[in-house]
């Protein structure tokens, strides 16, 4: 969470731009279903976002599985 959507957002942009690195890839392959500047989802995942971002007056809401 940031101060502002803004940073919110440049900060998920630099997440999701290393892990699209070729680097990041080459260690940790990810293959996504989705990428936004505020989420995204790796393919096989329960659908949930793996990241997601907002400000501080953002809206996060979560919910809570039992395994």
């Amino acid at each position: 969470m940031a101060n502002s959507d803004g940073l919110a957002r440049m900060a998920a942009g630099n997440i999701l731009r290393i892990v699209q690195s070729p680097s990041f890839q080459d260690v940790c392959p990810l293959e996504l279903d989705k990428a936004t500047e505020q989420q995204f989802l790796v393919r096989g995942n329960d659908g949930r976002p793996t990241l997601h971002s907002a400000g501080i007056n953002g809206q996060l809401t979560a919910t809570e599985r039992s395994s």
